[in-house]
């Protein structure tokens, strides 16, 4: 995956003010941007004119037109944002620049960096989201502003309450709450290594990736941690790599932990409005598809799945539960 390389403040500040949009529209847009970002992870600004367009009519969103839209995206995508926007060229191999291909792309989707249809993170998350509708919340541009839920309070309570507890393994961090470090483990710290020996904005972006996966201690890396697997539909793979960072930190769980524990990640999932789902939370969409049953995916299991399966990867009563929940209907035969 390429990067549009970022503009100095004083050409920036020159090509923002040639579109002729007013600085408080600009604001507007760039935090419009942010929050779709947040919400789907990654749209066509085709669709994202679409969600801005209906604001406009509805919530009073600064009136500009789609050439205003796009003027603005196209200097954005030079700047320093909490989100990218690609041209086709930058994303996919084999395909022609357009407008109407330029997509928004939250950064803790742009990551891995292979320019290909097949292995990137924005192509598995697009082929998951299919036609699902956009959830577009009231009073959209206070989105961010929203108070966490219940189910992630008790959650995030869960991870700062641990402690390090395995006197096998020689921490600096032994009896100490996750909630009261930062720690690096191996692979945050083989990455760390390799791409500050690199320059460029790709190094540069994946070098701010992981500061930001570290967060500001252990407890919100592992909130974070189960919100990037939720995001991209890796439930049921969520747990393994919070058990390998319990690992290597040295954390032991009790029964009555790994039971708590799982029914927090459950509750979580359940309320979490999920990328994949374009907004909606699992309840949610499976309303939208018992009204509108023709909506309804469907997911035939192939051989790699069922191979997963059978090796132990992946728990198949635990997928049945997850696509059941996600309101997605399912084939083992």
């Amino acid at each position: 995956m390429s990067y549009p390389k970022p503009l100095l403040k004083k050409t920036l500040d020159s090509r923002y003010k040639k579109t002729g949009i007013p600085e408080k529209t600009r604001d507007y847009l760039s935090l419009f941007f942010n929050i779709c970002s947040e919400l789907y992870g990654c749209l066509s600004l085709e669709d994202a004119w679409g969600i801005y367009s209906k604001l406009i009519k509805e919530q009073d969103a600064p009136k500009i037109n789609i050439m205003e839209f796009f003027s603005f995206a196209n200097v954005a995508r030079r700047d320093r944002k909490p989100y990218i926007i690609y041209t086709s060229d930058e994303l996919w191999l084999d395909n022609n620049v357009s407008f109407d291909d330029m997509m928004l792309v939250n950064l803790d989707i742009a990551w891995y960096g292979q320019r290909t249809p097949y292995y990137s993170e924005v192509a598995s998350l697009l082929q998951i989201q299919g036609d699902k509708p956009f959830f577009v919340p009231d009073n959209f541009i206070h989105y961010l502003e929203t108070p966490v839920s219940t189910e992630e309070r008790r959650l995030m309570k869960f991870f700062s309450s641990l402690k390090v507890n395995n006197r096998s393994i020689k921490s600096p961090y032994m009896g100490k709450t996750l909630k009261s470090f930062r720690f690096y483990n191996k692979m945050d710290k083989y990455l760390k290594g390799f791409y500050e020996d690199k320059s460029g904005p790709t190094a540069d972006l994946i070098l701010a990736r992981i500061e930001r996966n570290i967060c500001n201690n252990e407890a919100e890396k592992l909130m974070r941690m189960t919100k990037y697997h939720n995001d991209l539909d890796r439930y049921s793979n969520s747990v393994r790599p919070i058990a390998e960072e319990f690992e290597e930190l040295g954390v032991l769980l009790t029964f009555d932990q790994v039971e708590e524990m799982s029914r927090l990640l459950m509750d979580f999932t359940n309320s979490y409005r999920h990328k994949t789902n374009r907004g909606w939370t699992p309840a949610e969409i499976r309303q939208i598809y018992d009204e509108h049953p023709e909506q309804v995916p469907s997911l035939n299991i192939g051989p790699g799945i069922k191979a997963l399966i059978e090796s132990g990867d992946i728990d198949q009563k635990e997928l049945e539960e997850f696509l059941t929940q996600m309101g997605i209907d399912y084939d083992f035969s």
